[in-house]
């Protein structure tokens, strides 16, 4: 990485976290905020390896603080996954706000089912 690189990373990262702090970002929808934040971690890369797992336990932060499961990527749906999030990426969000949403509600559902 050059330094130029490191640069534009601290700048992105300092960026990310005054957006996460807003109020604005507090009162949109949990499942919203998970994929607005995987999409900025990932938009931003800052690691050589491992953006991708770092930005969903990351993203999961929101849903744990709302009572929601955690959603997770299976590998039969890594391709799917990874095209709704270069969609995101360039600001088409709904797809990957309706990928999180699905495997939250297929979770909640599964819980539901146990009780």
């Amino acid at each position: 990485m050059c330094s130029s690189d490191l640069e534009f990373i601290d700048r992105s990262l300092l960026n990310f976290f005054d957006w996460m702090t807003a109020e604005s970002f507090r009162e949109i929808h949990p499942v919203e905020r998970a994929a607005l934040t995987l999409t900025r971690i990932m938009d931003i890369g800052p690691f050589d390896f491992g953006n991708l797992t770092m930005a969903v336990v990351f993203s999961n932060v929101f849903l744990k603080q709302a009572g929601l499961t955690p959603f997770y990527v299976k590998p039969e749906h890594l391709r799917e996954f990874e095209i709704v999030l270069a969609q995101a990426i360039t600001i088409e969000m709904q797809p990957l706000v309706s990928a999180i949403y699905r495997t939250v509600k297929r979770e909640m559902d599964a819980l539901a089912g146990t009780l």
